[in-house]
């Protein structure tokens, strides 16, 4: 983030009032987590659910190091002004004011900007589009899940004057979500890949999600473009206005980008097919590519650039994520699930080797709607007649009863998956064939399921995937990790001697080469020499390792094609949290 303005600047645009601190002072940047502030930062105190980051007792955990505050009107009513930092801004809402700074940073770039939105595969959307238009300029895209009404406004506000492009993804789970967020992004793209039923419990219908979903379009800019899904029953009666453009995508003969059966993409305006070979399965997966690509095309990007960035693109973590366990194929989807999600993952385990084990967990906030769901998923289970079911959740029960009714066997289903973690966990080490899915509502956890298979042996893993290289390392143990745009790891950093020796002979690297103090001074040197086009800088350490590098001080240059993605495997999973070092390791 460099937003290079004052506080002066900052209270126009974001509607705030300065109480202490000279308007000339230069406001560049700023966090919102106590535990992540520097010297010399400013701290945005955002309210949430369950805190209020502009209680006293948060604000002073920012002291000494804050140098100023953002801070809800009245919140320092009773602290000392001795007390407070250099500079105090307050305002009435500090999250309204958030937005308002960022609606406002966003229109100082006239670049195309794509969001996403809908119940299923907005996320692996946004990716293609990002790996797409990444080959075409620098991109500035959302990190991890950072969608919502807090993670839009932070996202668009790292908005640069480097950045050729902008990405948002836009999520929701109530009406008017879109409306709130999509008049930040201000895209002259955007994308609805489907309507189905997803937080039910908030949206109480089908009509509500759609009617959200289609908020996005009275904030694309005017003689932008809609990209919609052919194929949706609630979407193909959208019809072209004078301000819009309207792409469709799907299976649908009037599809404009028309997914074939063959897996290719049909161009209907060029007659064109592009054959794809994308790193990820699945046949929804498809569809999202058909997606990025007409969003893509209305930006006048090539369609060899197109495929190359489809064929490219590394998927978030947990989202049909396959891992290979000896002849062992495990698809991890535990990010989330609804009826649409659980149903495209069977459609992909139908087409996949024997025996066939299923792990599933509750699809959650369907509200009124959840037992019917459950039940059409059991019903479904039972038609592809697995070998083995593991079943998890007080909603899965419905599920299970539907199961057994429908002629299934060989189940097994608990009130928490902790029953059978342990003979899921020795199914999957003992066999040496078929194919596994893990899913289940983010909630539920289900990744525990692999946790103990991967840390015991933790293969190597497969070319070509940046993103599957950042959760080999991660489970690995190794703080940080560069590699190429093949997946080839460059660059490994240890925690301990420990570590680097039970894993470093599986990608060829020694001791000296990759141990502190050798690391950063090898590393750095490497690409300040620009002897690679594509390097990805992956987990811990990355804001250190840049802000130590030469391209990171006034005038320097950054190699070309040098991508950061910390933040492929989000930070906030409990299977990610850091342990602390024992003692005397460093």
């Amino acid at each position: 983030m460099k937003l290079e303005i004052n506080l002066k600047k900052l209270a126009e645009v974001a509607g705030c009032h300065i109480i202490k601190g000279s308007p000339e002072t230069v406001f560049d940047s700023f966090v919102t987590d106590t535990r992540k502030i520097k010297e010399g930062d400013f701290f945005w105190a955002l309210k949430g659910a369950s805190f209020d980051a502009s209680s006293p007792e948060i604000l002073m955990k920012t002291i000494p190091a804050a140098k100023g505050w953002i801070i809800r009107t009245g919140a320092a009513a009773d602290i000392p002004v001795d007390k407070m930092p250099d500079c105090v801004v307050e305002t009435d809402d500090t999250l309204k004011a958030l937005q308002r700074l960022a609606a406002w940073h966003r229109q100082r770039f006239d670049i195309p900007v794509v969001s996403m939105t809908g119940s299923n595969g907005k996320s692996t959307t946004k990716e293609m589009v990002r790996s797409i238009l990444s080959l075409k300029g620098k991109t500035c895209c959302n990190a991890g899940n950072l969608n919502n009404q807090v993670g839009v406004p932070l996202s668009v506000l790292e908005l640069s004057a480097d950045d050729e492009y902008g990405v948002f993804e836009l999520g929701a789970s109530h009406i008017g979500d879109i409306d709130e967020i999509a008049a930040i992004a201000q895209p002259s793209a955007g994308i609805i890949t489907n309507i189905a039923p997803s937080h039910l419990e908030f949206f109480g219908s089908l009509e509500n999600v759609f009617r959200t979903k289609t908020e996005l379009l009275k904030h694309i800019q005017k003689n932008g473009t809609l990209v919609y899904n052919a194929d949706d029953r609630f979407l193909s009666g959208l019809s072209d206005n004078e301000n819009l453009r309207l792409i469709s995508f799907g299976h649908s003969e009037k599809a404009d980008v028309r997914v074939c059966g063959d897996g290719t993409l049909f161009f209907r305006e060029t007659r064109e097919k592009m054959p794809l070979r994308l790193p990820y399965p699945g046949v929804h997966n498809i569809m999202n590519a058909a997606a990025a690509a007409a969003a893509a095309l209305s930006l006048g990007v090539e369609p060899v650039l197109i495929k190359r960035g489809l064929e490219n693109y590394s998927a978030p973590a947990m989202r049909m994520q396959e891992i290979k366990f000896n002849n062992v194929s495990v698809i991890l989807d535990a990010y989330n699930a609804n009826p649409q999600s659980m149903s495209a993952a069977f459609a992909e385990m139908r087409q996949r080797p024997r025996p066939l084990c299923f792990m599933l967990g509750d699809m959650k906030e369907l509200g009124t709607f959840s037992e019917k769901y459950h039940r059409n998923i059991g019903r479904e289970l039972a038609e592809i007649k697995p070998d083995m079911v593991f079943l998890a959740g007080p909603e899965m029960k419905a599920a299970a009863e539907e199961y057994i009714k429908a002629g299934g066997d060989n189940l097994v289903w608990a009130e928490k998956p902790e029953t059978w973690l342990e003979e899921a966990r020795r199914l999957l080490e003992e066999s040496e064939k078929g194919s596994f899915l893990i899913k289940a509502s983010r909630s539920m956890r289900f990744e525990r399921i692999t946790e103990k298979k991967e840390n015991d042996s933790n293969p190597a893993p497969c070319k070509g995937c940046p993103g599957q290289i950042a959760d080999w390392a991660e489970n690995a143990g190794f703080a940080v990790t560069v590699c190429d745009a093949d997946a080839n790891v460059i660059y490994m950093n240890a925690r301990s001697r420990s570590t680097f020796e039970k894993y470093g002979s599986m990608i060829g690297k020694n001791l000296k080469d990759c141990h502190p103090p050798y690391a950063w001074a090898k590393i750095v040197k490497m690409l300040s020499d620009g002897s690679s086009n594509s390097y990805f800088i992956i987990k811990d350490g990355v804001k250190k390792f840049i802000h130590q590098s030469p391209w990171y001080e006034p005038g320097g240059t950054k190699p070309a094609g040098l991508v950061e993605i910390s933040t492929v495997v989000p930070h906030d999973m409990p299977c990610y949290e850091r342990k602390p070092h024992k003692e005397g390791e460093k």
